[in-house]
């Protein structure tokens, strides 16, 4: 989603409503058994291979079918909730049930209060029937040609290569054999993850010598921190030497610095000279302790100390193996789509569970 700043999803609801909880925070799961006449020798069963639009607003989006029509959703990894606006809702005539009224979504300015019902959604070769969507009201729209977006509730039913320097978003069956992911290149780095409350992955990272949690994001703005992780991890704020204000623009962001940090590494993998906003007046998204919250469930999304922006993705490939909890990386290269596995196996359908 387009921000005038990062800013981080938050999942408000009351405990009585623990029923719609699990209907919006659990994703649902793609069949993980292997499709039908697929060679079990550890093949990589690909479903989609899709090339990635540049949106008018600096966006990524892909073209996936909604209720029959080709249509173009905004792409991120990093968001939680596959959304469609609400004029594209009722312009189509989709079916809309709301939300309970102890639950919502805030992002920002934006919320949403009802669910759209797909009758049938495609992507590549994967489908599905009565696909749930939050409908979001419109205050938020980029304006980009996007009806919506395409985010982690539906992406991690798959596992998901996103080759940026490319433009390609590959879509894989998770019933391959574990660790036979990485066909475009002979060394790697194969790192763990961990999720938040709404199944966002993070890797643990090197920044300037110190660890950091780290979050994926496909925005067309710099990657982000808070000051106070800077403050906290190397002493920085908004007074140390080479920290840069950058200024105010004429759309009403918040003032933002940046420091010359000099490089980003990862098991080998580095980004030489990261590009990071750091906001003063933005709170650390900390993981929570469940005694926090006694009467009620609140949730900040995305606890990680940064995010990547789509300047930093872009010189990674990297591919997200959801059913192992693992992301395999290497530096962005040339062309692999000549290297890509076939698609192979019988369509997909989304939605069904182990």
């Amino acid at each position: 989603m387009t921000f005038t700043e990062p800013l981080k999803p938050v999942l408000v609801c009351k405990l009585s409503a623990a029923a719609a909880v699990m209907m919006l925070c659990t994703p649902a799961m793609a069949d993980d058994h292997p499709a039908a006449g697929v060679d079990q020798k550890c093949a990589l069963p690909q479903l989609a291979s899709l090339p990635i639009t540049v949106l008018s607003d600096g966006q990524l989006g892909v073209t996936v079918m909604l209720a029959g029509k080709s249509q173009i959703l905004a792409l991120d990894i990093g968001d939680p909730y596959s959304y469609l606006t609400a004029s594209y809702v009722k312009a189509e005539g989709l079916a809309v049930k709301n939300i309970p009224r102890d639950m919502g979504i805030v992002i920002g300015k934006t919320h949403a209060d009802a669910i759209a019902i797909v009758p049938e959604f495609g992507i590549g070769a994967a489908s599905g029937k009565n696909v749930q969507f939050a409908e979001f009201d419109d205050g938020g729209s980029p304006g980009n040609g996007s009806v919506g977006e395409l985010a982690l509730n539906i992406l991690s039913t798959f596992d998901v290569e996103l080759d940026l320097a490319n433009n390609r978003l590959n879509l894989f069956s998770r019933s391959h054999c574990l660790g036979n992911v990485v066909y475009w290149a002979d060394s790697f780095a194969a790192v763990p993850f961990v999720t938040d409350a709404s199944g966002h992955p993070s890797v643990n990272m090197q920044l300037d010598g110190r660890a950091v949690t780290v979050a994926f994001t496909l925005r067309q703005k710099p990657a982000f921190m808070a000051m106070a992780t800077a403050k906290r991890l190397w002493g920085k704020d908004e007074t140390a030497p080479g920290m840069t204000p950058v200024a105010d623009t004429a759309d009403g962001a918040p003032m933002r610095y940046r420091y010359p940090f000099k490089q980003l590494s990862i098991k080998g993998i580095t980004i030489a000279n990261p590009q990071i906003d750091l906001y003063p007046n933005s709170k650390e998204c900390r993981p929570p302790s469940p005694y926090d919250f006694p009467t009620g469930l609140r949730v900040c999304y995305g606890a990680s100390e940064l995010e990547l922006g789509l300047n930093e993705m872009r010189q990674l490939h990297v591919f997200f193996s959801f059913k192992e909890k693992k992301i395999y990386l290497t530096a962005a290269g040339p062309d692999t789509a000549k290297d890509q596995p076939a698609p192979t196996g019988a369509p997909a359908q989304l939605g069904k569970t182990k």
